[in-house]
């Protein structure tokens, strides 16, 4: 059995062939009332997936999007669906991580040495750094001299690599 379409209403159902429609109640004709379900269409404009018609505009974001079937990639197409869009990761959260951790490889002379610390240390050091920085948004660490908002950036980023490493 496959995902089908009811001809009366386009209510997508899984799995159901011979059963009136679960929005509509409509039972004629049983055995010429579902039609296979369109494939999923993704715009690419915004990445909206939806089995609309293709010739609508898109819902998400209104454009009159060029649709692309999942199910018929281009042959050149780069397949990005899923994947994380590190694009949209703002540079000044990226350069402030580096700058911490240039701090912290100088004053440690091992770029890896994060790695051996508990995770509660850096639990304990992102409250501390987000603490002080909710006294004073635009206060610095005196050790460091680097704003303690970086170091709560750093912090997250240690305990995501953690995470990540975690549950793999």
């Amino acid at each position: 059995m496959s995902n089908k379409n009811c001809n009366n209403c386009a209510f997508l159902e899984v799995d159901k062939e011979y059963n009136p429609c679960y929005v509509c109640k409509d039972d004629d004709d049983i055995d010429l009332y579902w039609q296979p379900a369109e494939p999923e269409k993704m715009c690419e404009t915004c990445e909206y997936f939806t089995i609309s018609s293709s010739s609508e505009p898109c819902k998400s974001c209104g454009s009159e999007s060029n649709w692309k079937s999942e199910d018929e990639p281009e042959p050149s197409a780069k397949h990005d669906t899923g994947k994380p869009r590190c694009d949209l990761v703002s540079p000044a959260l990226i350069e402030a991580v580096g700058y911490v951790r240039g701090y912290g490889v100088k004053k440690y002379h091992d770029p890896e040495n994060w790695k051996s610390v508990e995770r509660e240390r850096y639990v304990a050091a992102l409250i501390r750094h987000l603490c002080a920085y909710m006294r004073h948004p635009n206060g610095a660490d005196d050790e460091s001299g680097l704003p303690h908002i970086w170091h709560v950036a750093t912090n997250v980023n240690f305990l995501c690599d953690i995470y990540e490493g975690e549950n793999q």
